[in-house]
This record gives C-alpha cells, structure tokens and sequence, in this order.
C-alpha cells in the first residue's frame, strides 16, 4: 500500500507539478501565447511604427529550425559578432563569428537562409507580446525588408538592437532601441 501510494504520488508530481514549475522540457509549449501590441505605444522603446531604418552592416537572416517556439518558423536577423567589436557571440540568436566564416562553409550554418546586405532597407512593422507559463511577458519587434534579395520578408530586429530598461504601468520592462552601429533612419542617411 505505501509503495502504491508514493507511486502515485510521484506520477502525480510528474503530470501535473513538473509542468507547472517548468522543469519538463515541453513545460514552454503549455500555456504560450502571442499577442500584436502594437498599439501599446511605451514598447516601441526607441522605434516607431511605420519608421524605415537603413542597414549600415551586412547581417544574416536566420530562422528558426522547426522543432521550436510552437513549430512556427520565425525570420531573425543575425549579427556577425566579430566584424563588430562590442558584440559576443551569441547576442539573443547566435551566428557565425563573420560574413566571410559563414561563406566559407554555409551548410555549417543551416538555419542562415543568406545576408542581408549593407543599404536594405527595414520598415518597423508591429511588436509581438509574447509568454509562456516560465517567461510571463516579452515582446519582439519584427520589420518588413523593404528592398534587395529578400523584399517583403518579415523579421525579429532584436538582435540590431540596444536594450533599456523603463516603467511601463506597475512594471519594469525591457525596450528596444535602435543600434546607431547598424541602423540609421531613412531620412538621415546621406
């Protein structure tokens, strides 16, 4: 009966505990979420919406491999860390260290799709709120390609950012700024 007992009590603990506290791996697919905050205007940090940036650095564009955040391929663009010298690998999405590494040997890389070049033009398009039962609330901000090899392609800008962080309501939160190392306004490129 005892063993029966603590039998249960951990199959118990493993359906309906370890989910909960996010120790099972599959804990972030349970209760995620994605919501269009947009309009909520205090998470557009240092961007607005509609505003175009020009590239001033070659990036990569990357996606997710299948098998993550929900199954649904996201676009990311990529920053080499070492042709820029305050980045480290790995910024929020990792990438090969420079241009010239990832041509050298791209089926190294499966998830980089290509590059961006230098002068593409980026259009700040909406912010995606977004959460799971162990990250409460996050949020994105994705652009539009607006001109070269890859117009019309929607992407996550995170990593050709700078972060700060401002009370928005009762919270603190995390806003994203524009990185003047990569991105310029439209209007005041020469």
């Amino acid at each position: 009966m005892i063993c029966t007992r603590n039998l249960l009590t951990v199959v118990a603990c493993c359906v309906f505990i370890v989910p909960v506290c996010g120790c099972w791996p599959g804990a972030d697919l349970i209760g995620t979420y994605e919501k269009d905050i947009s309009g909520k205007q205090a998470f557009w940090g240092g961007y607005s919406e509609g505003q175009t940036y020009v590239l001033l650095h070659d990036i990569f564009l990357k996606r997710d491999p299948p098998e993550t955040y929900n199954s649904k391929i996201r676009m990311y663009a990529g920053v080499p860390p070492r042709e820029l010298t305050y980045c480290v690998r790995g910024l929020i999405y990792s990438s090969p260290d420079s241009i010239e590494q990832y041509r050298d040997a791209p089926e190294e890389w499966p998830q980089i799709k290509g590059i961006i070049k230098a002068g593409t033009k980026l259009e700040c398009t909406k912010i995606i709120g977004w959460g799971t039962l162990m990250w409460p609330m996050s949020h994105t901000i994705y652009a539009t390609v607006k001109d070269g090899d890859y117009t019309g392609k929607l992407i996550d800008i995170k990593d050709l950012s700078l972060r700060s962080r401002v009370k928005i309501g009762f919270d603190e939160e995390y806003v994203l700024h524009p990185n003047p190392d990569l991105l310029k306004k439209e209007n005041e490129v020469n």
